[in-house]
């Protein structure tokens, strides 16, 4: 625990280097290139839904409504950096950095996972009372 402290004494909340120090990258730099890589994944997710709906951009629509589902900067920061300075970040053939947000699309929610259940059992429960209720109508 003490050689942890020591080896990370000096390392800057705002950079990060590799273990070789080839790479070095600054918070800011990161978070806008985050920025553009984030808005190029939703328009394309933004075309692949509109290549399977077959439909045209509805006037509700907008290009820019994606802010509030922005992954939590600082710990994307966090996590990034530290990859980083453990030597665990991978490159392409061309010597860019491949880092994935898992927590954008790639970890699906509660109810994205349990959607159709839940429904599917509220409705069942629905027609179980009204066949109680008719019942208890009849009589």
């Amino acid at each position: 625990v003490i050689n942890r402290v020591i080896e990370t004494w000096d390392w800057s909340l705002t950079e990060a280097v590799s273990p070789d120090g080839k790479i070095k990258m600054t918070k800011d730099m990161f978070i806008k290139n985050l920025e553009v890589s984030y808005k190029r994944f939703m328009a394309e997710q933004r075309a692949k839904t509109r290549e399977e709906e077959g439909g045209h951009q509805l006037a509700t629509e907008d290009d820019d409504d994606d802010e509030g589902s922005v992954p939590d900067v600082d710990k994307v920061w966090l996590d990034f950096s530290e990859r980083l300075r453990n030597g665990e970040m991978k490159t392409d053939d061309k010597g860019n950095l491949q880092y994935e947000v898992l927590g954008s699309a790639g970890e699906p929610t509660f109810w994205s996972r349990y959607k159709t259940h839940i429904m599917l059992s509220v409705n069942v429960l629905i027609l179980w009372f009204m066949q109680y209720v008719r019942r208890r109508e009849r009589q």
